[in-house]
């Protein structure tokens, strides 16, 4: 099985693979990972506010995946933990997530939250409270990205 994970605030650590490189530099910079059954992850630092790595499913394969998040600073290994039983095919050191409120520097408050989501994340969340009590389904992740760009291109 192998394990992703951030240490420092300029590595991505690939465990277990027979990939060339089992540390990614990546200082300023996310990380994307396909892997052969699918899969897709990214990996940045730092997570909402907090000096901690951030993992996210960019498309999800067939592989037998797991995920540990991380909240606490002051963990051995201070970062969300990707596990698969999945090869992986590329990985790529990539921009970082445009944050819509880089102002927010440390988050106290949902409020907080909500202003220093990326696009991405606040989609996923809108998205996820959209489904709850909804019995025909939510509008999904691609529209309330579209939603979230147009206002960007208007402003």
């Amino acid at each position: 099985m192998i394990r992703v994970y951030g240490c420092s605030d300029d590595l991505v650590e690939i465990e277990g693979a027979k990939y060339p490189n089992d540390e990614v530099g990546c200082y300023e910079k996310d990380v994307r990972i396909e892997f052969e059954d699918g899969s897709v992850i990214r990996v940045g630092y730092p997570k909402d506010g907090l000096a901690v790595w951030w993992i996210k499913y960019e498309h999800i394969g067939t592989a037998r995946a797991d995920f540990d998040e991380c909240v606490d600073e002051d963990a051995d290994i201070y970062s969300d933990i990707f596990y698969i039983d999945s090869k992986v095919k590329k990985v790529d050191v990539i921009d970082k997530e445009i944050v819509r409120y880089p102002d927010v520097e440390k988050v106290r408050t949902k409020r907080d939250m909500l202003r220093a989501m990326t696009d991405e994340r606040l989609a996923d969340f809108i998205n996820s409270v959209e489904t709850a009590g909804r019995a025909y389904g939510p509008r999904g992740r691609a529209s309330w990205l579209k939603w979230l760009r147009e206002e960007d291109k208007e402003g």
